[in-house]
């Protein structure tokens, strides 16, 4: 099932980003980021930013907003692309 559920998330997000209006980053999670040990709901994100993808150790999690991103964490960002910088800065400081 999670196969389904992550093939069906990451197509919506693919095709978000085809129409060149939006971006998919990668962001380490690490101790000093302003993000390590909350929950995704609690950060600073700027408007239509979505999380969608926490790969952790090498288990990928499609997150919501409970979730509390950790230490070594890898997060995959669906953002506009004139929002890039203010999301990196929300996540990593």
């Amino acid at each position: 099932m999670f196969d389904v559920v992550f093939f069906t998330v990451l197509t919506s997000a693919l095709e978000l980003v085809s129409n060149g209006e939006r971006e998919i980053i990668e962001i380490s999670i690490k101790t000093t980021s302003p993000a390590a040990g909350k929950r995704i709901v609690d950060l600073d994100l700027p408007p239509n930013t979505l999380i969608f993808l926490v790969d952790r150790a090498g288990t990928h999690i499609i997150p919501g907003g409970g979730t509390t991103l950790r230490n070594e964490d890898h997060v995959l960002v669906l953002t506009p692309k004139n929002q890039v910088a203010d999301v990196r800065q929300a996540v990593t400081g």
